[in-house]
């Protein structure tokens, strides 16, 4: 249930991106500050390579690399943690 809201929230967001620019960055900006920005972090030990984090990501900023463990681009992820949420082994955690 929780992944079906999070892809409905990206598809209102990407609306309100297109339909009203000026909207969107005033609540994109307001939620923010608000929320406490953090990388995901992956716990290699954890990690079972399944690839749940990297169908869910809309940054496509993590990926699981021919070992099997899920990498995060930190220069690529937009800290939406999407990826803890699509998790199923719960090897993703908020880092700082």
């Amino acid at each position: 249930m929780e992944s079906i809201e999070i892809r409905m929230r990206m598809d209102y967001e990407k609306a309100l991106l297109v339909l009203l620019p000026e909207v969107y960055d005033k609540l994109n900006e307001s939620y923010f500050r608000r929320r406490k920005m953090a990388k995901p972090v992956v716990n290699t030990d954890s990690c079972v390579g399944c690839g749940s984090c990297e169908a869910g990501c809309p940054a496509e900023a993590i990926k699981v690399s021919d070992d099997g463990v899920a990498v995060v681009d930190v220069d690529a992820c937009v800290e939406c943690l999407a990826c803890i949420d699509n998790c199923p082994a719960g090897a993703i955690s908020e880092g700082e």
